[in-house]
Protein backbone atom coordinates (compact mmCIF):
# COMPACT_ATOMS: atom_id res chain seq x y z
CA UNK A 1 0.00 0.00 0.00
CA UNK A 2 1.44 3.38 -1.00
CA UNK A 3 2.20 5.82 1.78
CA UNK A 4 0.54 9.22 1.87
CA UNK A 5 2.81 11.93 0.47
CA UNK A 6 2.73 15.17 2.46
CA UNK A 7 4.50 18.37 1.45
CA UNK A 8 5.21 20.95 4.18
CA UNK A 9 6.24 24.56 3.61
CA UNK A 10 7.86 26.70 6.31
CA UNK A 11 9.50 23.58 7.75
CA UNK A 12 11.81 25.51 10.09
CA UNK A 13 8.96 27.43 11.69
CA UNK A 14 7.71 27.03 15.25
CA UNK A 15 4.54 25.15 14.32
CA UNK A 16 6.02 22.97 11.57
CA UNK A 17 8.80 21.65 13.78
CA UNK A 18 6.25 20.30 16.26
CA UNK A 19 3.79 19.13 13.60
CA UNK A 20 5.99 17.32 11.06
CA UNK A 21 7.19 14.54 13.43
CA UNK A 22 3.58 13.45 13.99
CA UNK A 23 3.36 12.38 10.34
CA UNK A 24 6.16 9.83 10.59
CA UNK A 25 4.04 7.16 8.93
CA UNK A 26 3.85 9.21 5.71
CA UNK A 27 6.36 10.17 3.04
CA UNK A 28 7.17 13.72 4.16
CA UNK A 29 8.69 16.40 1.91
CA UNK A 30 9.60 19.38 4.09
CA UNK A 31 10.82 22.68 2.63
CA UNK A 32 12.02 25.83 4.35
CA UNK A 33 12.01 29.17 2.54
CA UNK A 34 15.55 28.68 1.20
CA UNK A 35 14.46 25.44 -0.48
CA UNK A 36 11.06 26.55 -1.75
CA UNK A 37 10.14 30.20 -2.25
CA UNK A 38 6.36 30.02 -2.11
CA UNK A 39 6.10 33.57 -3.46
CA UNK A 40 7.65 32.30 -6.70
CA UNK A 41 4.87 30.79 -8.82
CA UNK A 42 7.26 28.70 -10.93
CA UNK A 43 8.92 27.15 -7.87
CA UNK A 44 5.55 26.23 -6.40
CA UNK A 45 4.41 24.73 -9.69
CA UNK A 46 7.61 22.69 -10.11
CA UNK A 47 7.61 21.34 -6.55
CA UNK A 48 3.97 20.28 -6.52
CA UNK A 49 3.92 18.81 -10.03
CA UNK A 50 7.12 16.83 -9.44
CA UNK A 51 6.26 15.49 -5.98
CA UNK A 52 2.51 15.30 -6.50
CA UNK A 53 1.71 15.14 -2.79
CA UNK A 54 -1.63 13.95 -1.50
CA UNK A 55 -1.61 16.71 1.12
CA UNK A 56 0.03 20.15 1.15
CA UNK A 57 0.45 21.78 4.57
CA UNK A 58 1.37 25.46 4.42
CA UNK A 59 3.17 26.38 7.64
CA UNK A 60 4.92 29.37 6.05
CA UNK A 61 3.73 32.84 7.07
CA UNK A 62 4.86 36.40 7.64
CA UNK A 63 3.87 36.80 11.31
CA UNK A 64 5.69 39.91 12.52
CA UNK A 65 2.54 41.94 13.03
CA UNK A 66 4.10 45.38 13.44
CA UNK A 67 6.49 44.87 10.51
CA UNK A 68 3.48 44.14 8.30
CA UNK A 69 2.49 47.80 8.63
CA UNK A 70 5.53 48.83 6.57
CA UNK A 71 6.68 45.70 4.71
CA UNK A 72 4.57 44.59 1.70
CA UNK A 73 6.30 41.21 1.83
CA UNK A 74 3.54 40.16 4.20
CA UNK A 75 1.07 40.27 1.32
CA UNK A 76 3.35 38.23 -0.93
CA UNK A 77 3.73 35.49 1.71
CA UNK A 78 0.31 35.55 3.37
CA UNK A 79 -1.89 35.99 0.30
CA UNK A 80 -0.18 35.80 -3.11
CA UNK A 81 1.76 32.65 -2.20
CA UNK A 82 -1.38 31.05 -0.79
CA UNK A 83 -3.07 31.60 -4.15
CA UNK A 84 -0.21 29.75 -5.90
CA UNK A 85 -0.28 26.86 -3.41
CA UNK A 86 -4.06 26.56 -3.61
CA UNK A 87 -4.03 26.65 -7.41
CA UNK A 88 -1.50 23.86 -7.84
CA UNK A 89 -2.87 21.80 -4.96
CA UNK A 90 -6.19 21.87 -6.74
CA UNK A 91 -4.58 20.99 -10.06
CA UNK A 92 -3.08 17.78 -8.67
CA UNK A 93 -6.14 17.10 -6.46
CA UNK A 94 -4.17 17.43 -3.23
CA UNK A 95 -5.77 18.47 0.04
CA UNK A 96 -4.53 21.91 1.08
CA UNK A 97 -4.09 22.69 4.78
CA UNK A 98 -3.57 26.35 5.65
CA UNK A 99 -3.33 28.39 8.84
CA UNK A 100 -4.91 31.74 9.59
CA UNK A 101 -5.51 33.93 12.62
CA UNK A 102 -7.97 35.70 14.89
CA UNK A 103 -6.59 38.93 13.38
CA UNK A 104 -8.97 38.53 10.43
CA UNK A 105 -11.59 39.82 12.91
CA UNK A 106 -11.75 43.34 14.35
CA UNK A 107 -11.98 42.26 17.99
CA UNK A 108 -15.06 44.37 18.72
CA UNK A 109 -17.33 41.41 19.39
CA UNK A 110 -18.89 40.72 22.79
CA UNK A 111 -18.93 36.98 22.07
CA UNK A 112 -16.55 34.37 20.68
CA UNK A 113 -15.89 34.49 16.93
CA UNK A 114 -17.37 31.59 14.99
CA UNK A 115 -15.84 30.24 11.79
CA UNK A 116 -18.39 31.93 9.52
CA UNK A 117 -18.51 35.32 11.26
CA UNK A 118 -17.85 38.42 9.18
CA UNK A 119 -14.16 39.22 8.79
CA UNK A 120 -13.01 42.79 9.24
CA UNK A 121 -9.24 43.04 9.88
CA UNK A 122 -7.86 46.20 11.49
CA UNK A 123 -4.19 45.91 10.53
CA UNK A 124 -2.10 44.82 7.53
CA UNK A 125 -1.22 41.44 9.02
CA UNK A 126 -4.90 40.61 9.48
CA UNK A 127 -5.74 41.91 6.01
CA UNK A 128 -2.99 39.85 4.37
CA UNK A 129 -4.26 36.72 6.12
CA UNK A 130 -7.84 37.55 5.14
CA UNK A 131 -6.78 37.71 1.49
CA UNK A 132 -5.06 34.36 1.95
CA UNK A 133 -8.33 32.88 3.18
CA UNK A 134 -10.10 34.25 0.12
CA UNK A 135 -7.52 32.53 -2.09
CA UNK A 136 -8.68 29.17 -0.72
CA UNK A 137 -12.37 29.98 -0.89
CA UNK A 138 -12.15 31.27 -4.47
CA UNK A 139 -10.25 28.24 -5.81
CA UNK A 140 -13.22 26.31 -7.15
CA UNK A 141 -13.19 22.61 -6.33
CA UNK A 142 -10.26 22.83 -3.87
CA UNK A 143 -10.30 20.35 -0.99
CA UNK A 144 -9.03 22.54 1.83
CA UNK A 145 -8.73 22.68 5.61
CA UNK A 146 -8.43 26.22 6.97
CA UNK A 147 -7.31 26.37 10.60
CA UNK A 148 -7.46 29.66 12.52
CA UNK A 149 -5.19 29.76 15.55
CA UNK A 150 -4.12 32.42 18.06
CA UNK A 151 -1.53 33.25 20.74
CA UNK A 152 0.88 30.49 19.76
CA UNK A 153 4.03 29.65 21.69
CA UNK A 154 6.55 26.84 21.27
CA UNK A 155 10.14 25.81 21.91
CA UNK A 156 11.16 26.42 18.29
CA UNK A 157 10.46 30.14 18.03
CA UNK A 158 10.28 33.48 19.87
CA UNK A 159 7.12 33.80 21.94
CA UNK A 160 5.35 35.63 24.77
CA UNK A 161 6.31 33.07 27.43
CA UNK A 162 10.03 33.43 26.78
CA UNK A 163 9.70 37.21 26.55
CA UNK A 164 8.06 37.40 29.99
CA UNK A 165 10.67 35.12 31.55
CA UNK A 166 13.52 37.21 30.13
CA UNK A 167 11.96 40.50 31.26
CA UNK A 168 11.50 39.06 34.76
CA UNK A 169 15.25 38.42 35.01
CA UNK A 170 15.93 42.18 34.98
CA UNK A 171 12.72 43.73 36.32
CA UNK A 172 10.83 43.46 39.59
CA UNK A 173 7.68 45.08 38.22
CA UNK A 174 6.13 44.29 34.83
CA UNK A 175 3.11 45.92 33.23
CA UNK A 176 0.94 43.74 30.97
CA UNK A 177 -2.26 44.66 29.13
CA UNK A 178 -5.45 43.26 30.60
CA UNK A 179 -7.90 44.35 27.86
CA UNK A 180 -6.86 41.94 25.09
CA UNK A 181 -8.15 38.37 25.24
CA UNK A 182 -7.36 35.10 23.49
CA UNK A 183 -6.54 31.41 23.85
CA UNK A 184 -2.84 30.81 24.69
CA UNK A 185 -1.89 27.72 22.69
CA UNK A 186 1.30 25.67 22.62
CA UNK A 187 2.35 24.44 19.20
CA UNK A 188 3.20 21.06 20.73
CA UNK A 189 -0.36 20.37 21.94
CA UNK A 190 -1.93 22.19 19.00
CA UNK A 191 -0.12 19.84 16.63
CA UNK A 192 -1.99 16.89 18.13
CA UNK A 193 -5.32 18.48 17.20
CA UNK A 194 -4.08 19.37 13.70
CA UNK A 195 -2.85 15.82 13.14
CA UNK A 196 -6.21 14.49 14.29
CA UNK A 197 -8.17 16.70 11.89
CA UNK A 198 -5.89 16.00 8.92
CA UNK A 199 -5.86 12.23 9.41
CA UNK A 200 -9.65 12.23 9.85
CA UNK A 201 -10.06 14.16 6.57
CA UNK A 202 -11.72 17.21 8.13
CA UNK A 203 -12.77 19.87 5.62
CA UNK A 204 -13.55 23.57 5.67
CA UNK A 205 -12.70 26.03 8.43
CA UNK A 206 -11.98 25.26 12.08
CA UNK A 207 -10.92 27.39 15.03
CA UNK A 208 -8.24 25.67 17.11
CA UNK A 209 -6.82 26.59 20.49
CA UNK A 210 -6.97 26.03 24.21
CA UNK A 211 -10.33 25.07 25.68
CA UNK A 212 -10.52 28.32 27.68
CA UNK A 213 -9.26 31.90 27.34
CA UNK A 214 -7.66 34.72 29.31
CA UNK A 215 -6.07 38.16 29.01
CA UNK A 216 -2.37 38.76 28.38
CA UNK A 217 -2.21 39.90 32.02
CA UNK A 218 -3.72 36.61 33.28
CA UNK A 219 -1.32 34.68 31.09
CA UNK A 220 1.70 36.64 32.34
CA UNK A 221 0.65 36.16 35.97
CA UNK A 222 0.60 32.39 35.49
CA UNK A 223 3.93 32.37 33.62
CA UNK A 224 5.62 34.32 36.40
CA UNK A 225 3.82 32.91 39.44
CA UNK A 226 7.04 31.37 40.80
CA UNK A 227 9.18 34.43 40.08
CA UNK A 228 9.88 37.31 42.44
CA UNK A 229 8.21 39.87 40.26
CA UNK A 230 5.02 41.95 40.46
CA UNK A 231 2.75 41.85 37.42
CA UNK A 232 0.58 44.96 37.09
CA UNK A 233 -2.44 45.23 34.76
CA UNK A 234 -2.72 48.14 32.32
CA UNK A 235 -4.71 49.03 29.20
CA UNK A 236 -3.61 48.87 25.57
CA UNK A 237 -3.35 52.67 25.30
CA UNK A 238 -0.35 52.56 27.65
CA UNK A 239 1.53 50.39 25.14
CA UNK A 240 0.90 51.84 21.67
CA UNK A 241 2.09 49.63 18.83
CA UNK A 242 2.40 50.32 15.07
CA UNK A 243 -0.32 47.74 14.37
CA UNK A 244 -3.63 47.98 16.17
CA UNK A 245 -4.58 44.75 17.98
CA UNK A 246 -8.05 43.20 18.26
CA UNK A 247 -9.19 43.42 21.88
CA UNK A 248 -11.70 40.58 22.16
CA UNK A 249 -10.64 38.27 19.37
CA UNK A 250 -11.38 35.02 21.18
CA UNK A 251 -12.07 32.22 18.71
CA UNK A 252 -15.07 29.94 19.25
CA UNK A 253 -13.79 26.34 19.41
CA UNK A 254 -17.18 24.60 19.64
CA UNK A 255 -16.77 23.04 16.18
CA UNK A 256 -13.40 21.63 17.17
CA UNK A 257 -14.91 20.18 20.37
CA UNK A 258 -17.63 18.42 18.35
CA UNK A 259 -14.93 16.77 16.23
CA UNK A 260 -13.47 15.37 19.48
CA UNK A 261 -10.03 16.67 18.58
CA UNK A 262 -7.58 16.71 21.54
CA UNK A 263 -8.09 19.84 23.67
CA UNK A 264 -6.46 21.22 26.79
CA UNK A 265 -6.88 24.29 29.01
CA UNK A 266 -4.45 27.16 28.44
CA UNK A 267 -2.69 26.49 31.76
CA UNK A 268 -2.13 22.90 30.58
CA UNK A 269 -0.68 24.29 27.35
CA UNK A 270 1.65 26.47 29.43
CA UNK A 271 2.62 23.66 31.83
CA UNK A 272 3.46 21.42 28.88
CA UNK A 273 5.68 24.12 27.42
CA UNK A 274 7.48 24.95 30.67
CA UNK A 275 8.05 21.26 31.31
CA UNK A 276 9.78 20.97 27.94
CA UNK A 277 11.92 24.11 28.11
CA UNK A 278 12.95 24.27 31.79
Amino acid sequence: MNKTRILFTGSNGMLARDLIPLFGDANVYAFDKSQLDITNKKEVETALLQIRPNIVVNCAAFTKVDNCEIDPTCYKVNSTAVHYLAKYSNLIKAKFVHFSTDYVFDGNSISFYKENDERSPINHYGHSKFLGELALENEQGLDYLLLRVQWLFGINGPNFVDTMLKIAEKNKVIKVVNDQFGRPTSTFLLSKAIHYLVTNNAKGCFHLGASDYCSWYDFAKEILKNKKVEVIPCNSEEFPRPAKRPKFGVLDVTKMEKEQAPMYSWDEHLASYLGKCI
